[in-house]
């Protein structure tokens, strides 16, 4: 099929809808999502420190920092008043990958199944999740796909150059990303078996000595604290009373399938599409299936987000054979109706820290005008304790989720602050403000000095610290 004008319409508006709803909070609210503080904080302490930092010192829990360095180094290179503009890499990554699912398709099949793949992979609404913030998810992802299409070439074309360039973004993966890395390292081993090709296993291994060689071995580090993630998962496992910290981290099937439509149409590949050169994407698919299943440590089906390119590839494939639009109309139908939902339940629930709108802002306005230096803020709820870190300046009551220990202290801390130990907490560790977000009930041992619709902030002095008798009780 040519590049008719009706054509590119079509393909510009489906790449011009999914931009704008990508950066449709950064327009609105300027500042989105949790995992952009915690990647801006990292970038400060590397450009402060002209280095990649041993500790970051921001939590009652330092941070150990062993985490892909790539990104973070990357944001370091930016004055922090470039911080807000940065938000758009995360939509604009997202929008080099579905780029590079178009071209791939458009080269090697043709512009209609380049198309459906393009706008099935946009409105899958997984993939908005890692698109819309300031994220490591994003690129990493980005190099995932451009890894595993170079490698299909070569294994079908035998291009030296397309291997070389699957070798170079694997390792750029593993510098970026640990659960891309996971689920990157699992897919060359299933294709291994599947093509009983020792080539993926080359690529494993030479992308794991390159990265080393990169980081000047830092990435030994973050390897060993990759492992110590793992272990610490593994423990949970092992203790009866602490499995459901991991259990529960698990999406139902209904969250599945709301998050990822495609997913329904999974059998019919795997039974009718296993033939050369298309079971390089049902390998693909199917290796990340069996690693969400088996991937007992939690989180495990994160990892079909990586999954969405090959399967929005093989499905446009299948509707373009089959001639079954209907499947096209009612698949993309559902995924935008529930990428539509995704949205506006992300901007309605201010307190699940996706939006830092202005009310939030003005709460931490207050304490960071107000705090002595060395002051710690205990930020409830927990999840918006990044955001909280980067506004006010404060050492955080928690720790990051960017290493083991600080993971295992965040999960113990969740499960005092759901036992209504709040106020043990802060005299344990010397709280000395408290700001609440949204429309938790809690009980505090402080003065309320400051509130709004969405946000009260509480000083705790040292009487109360000391006595712990609570003089303010919060309602909503």
């Amino acid at each position: 099929m040519t590049l008719s004008v009706p054509f590119l319409i079509i393909c510009l508006s489906i790449f011009v809808i999914a931009f704008l709803t990508r950066i449709y909070f950064l327009l609105k609210y300027q500042w989105v999502g949790k995992d952009t503080f915690y990647n801006l904080l990292v970038a400060q302490e590397i450009r402060k420190k002209r280095k990649l930092p041993d500790i970051i010192n921001r939590y009652v829990v330092p941070e150990q920092y062993d985490y892909p360095p790539l990104f973070h180094w990357f944001l370091s290179l930016f004055k922090e008043k470039y911080h807000q503009k940065l938000q758009y890499l995360s939509p604009i990554f997202d929008m080099i990958s579905g780029t590079i699912i178009f071209c791939f398709c458009y080269h090697l099949f043709d512009s209609r199944i380049a198309i459906l793949a393009t706008a099935l992979y946009f409105f899958t609404p997984y993939t908005f999740d890692s698109s819309f913030s300031l994220s490591a998810r994003s690129l990493g992802n980005c190099f995932l796909i451009i890894s595993l299409l170079s490698l299909f070439l070569f294994l079908i074309n035998g291009y030296v150059l397309a291997f070389a360039i699957s070798v170079i973004f694997s390792t750029l993966v593993l510098l970026t990303h640990r659960l891309t890395t996971q689920s990157l390292v699992f897919v060359l081993l299933t294709i291994s078996v599947g093509y009983l090709s020792i080539y993926p296993l080359f690529i494993i291994a030479s992308s794991f000595v390159f990265a080393l060689i990169v980081s000047k071995g830092f990435y030994y580090r973050v390897l060993k604290g990759h492992i110590r993630i793992i272990r610490t998962m593994g423990k949970k496992l092992l203790d009866n009373t602490r499995r459901k910290e991991i259990i529960n981290l698990f999406p139902n099937p209904i969250s599945l399938i709301f998050n990822m439509p495609i997913i329904l149409l999974s059998p019919i590949f795997f039974l009718f599409y296993y033939r050369p050169p298309l079971n390089f994407f049902v390998v693909w698919g199917l290796g990340l299936i069996i690693l969400s299943i088996v991937w007992i440590f939690g989180q495990g089906l994160r990892h079909l987000i990586n999954a969405i390119p090959t399967f929005t590839i093989i499905t446009s494939i299948w509707i373009i054979e089959s001639q079954n639009y209907i499947v096209f109309f009612w698949l993309i139908t559902i995924s935008i109706i529930f990428f539509i939902y995704k949205l506006y339940r992300l901007e309605k629930y201010s307190n699940i820290g996706t939006i830092t709108n202005k009310d939030i802002l003005k709460g931490f306005d207050y304490i960071r005008f107000h705090k002595k230096n060395g002051n710690i803020l205990f930020c409830l709820p927990l999840d918006l304790s990044y955001n909280a870190a980067y506004f006010t300046h404060c050492s955080m009551l928690s720790s990051s989720g960017g290493f083991a220990e600080g993971m295992d202290f965040n999960q113990h801390l969740h499960k005092l602050v759901y036992g209504g130990k709040i106020n043990e907490l802060i005299q344990n560790y010397n709280a000395d403000w408290v700001i609440i977000i949204g429309e938790k009930k809690y009980s505090i041992s402080g003065k309320n000095v400051f509130e709004n619709e969405t946000v009260t902030v509480i000083k705790i002095d040292e009487i109360n610290k000391k006595n712990n008798k609570i003089i303010f009780s919060y309602k909503c």
